[in-house]
């Protein structure tokens, strides 16, 4: 009886989380990280969204497995990528805090490879 419940619980939780968090994918424009802000260049148009202090950027490493990018590292990647017209693609996941939508988590990549061939 009480695994049911906290597996009912749990469930809950997951649903709820997932009604509240939004995705946008598209490529990653600007870090501002003075102004805690990013700006993502989607099919719908560009949008900026703050992001959390906690925002947490998910990469790639050179053996393909994830890895914790720093912020202000990942910036001066997107700005470097910026000027040369190849802004990474990525995945934003944004919750609502009060009326604002705040950026939680950046997963970089997401394009297809080319094949070798």
């Amino acid at each position: 009886m009480f695994r049911s419940l906290v597996l009912g619980l749990a469930a809950l939780a997951l649903v709820v989380g997932g009604l509240v968090a939004e995705e946008h994918k598209g490529k990653l424009k600007k870090i501002d990280t003075s102004a805690k802000k990013l700006t993502i260049e989607t099919k719908d148009g560009e949008k900026t969204v703050d992001y959390a202090d906690s925002l947490k950027i998910v990469g790639k490493d050179k053996e393909g497995k994830d890895t914790d990018v720093d912020v202000s590292k990942a910036a001066k990647m997107v700005e470097k990528g910026a000027e040369k017209g190849k802004s990474p693609v990525v995945t934003v996941i944004t919750e609502k805090k009060g009326d604002k939508e705040v950026a939680t988590t950046i997963k970089m990549g997401g394009g297809k490879k080319k094949d070798s061939k």
